[in-house]
């Protein structure tokens, strides 16, 4: 079972999981040596690298990403490599067929909205559906936004 740990005290670690014998161990915790965001969304594809995404909607832990984004970790190695940049990235499919990845932007605005002062007002960005080419160079850039949600 692999398992991605939140923050507000989830431990913002990829992790896997032997059901038979009940072991984990950590596959990636850091980004670059420093914590992810908050993992989320898991997608696995048909050649075992994992993809997840590292919004962050809530948690009392300090943000020390640039931002939030989805990520790949292969199954032969530990830690993981930025695929994509997104301000607020949610949900993540691999296509088998297509060689694409693809994930939403839900910009509410705010990192942590649970710490909004009454009235307070954000700014929001994206609403959108992004597609990403796996074959595309090794760090990819802003994907086109593929349909406005």
């Amino acid at each position: 079972m692999i398992a991605a740990l939140g923050a507000d005290y989830g431990g913002r670690a990829l992790v896997k999981t032997d059901m038979r014998t009940g072991r984990s161990w950590i596959l990636t915790g850091l980004f670059e040596g420093r914590p992810y965001n908050a993992l989320n969304d898991i997608a696995i594809d048909e050649r075992g690298r994992i993809y997840f995404t590292d919004p962050r909607y809530l948690g009392w832990e300090s943000i020390e990403q640039p931002g939030v984004a989805a990520y790949r970790s292969g199954p032969r190695r530990l830690g993981a490599s930025r695929r994509c940049g997104l301000r607020q990235v949610h949900g993540i499919l691999v296509s088998r067929t297509r060689g694409r990845c693809t994930s939403s932007s839900n910009d509410n605005g705010w990192w942590e909205f649970q710490k909004l002062h009454e009235g307070e007002k954000t700014l929001q960005g994206a609403h959108a559906l992004f597609v990403y080419d796996l074959a595309a160079r090794r760090h990819a850039q802003q994907p086109p936004r593929l349909q406005g949600l």
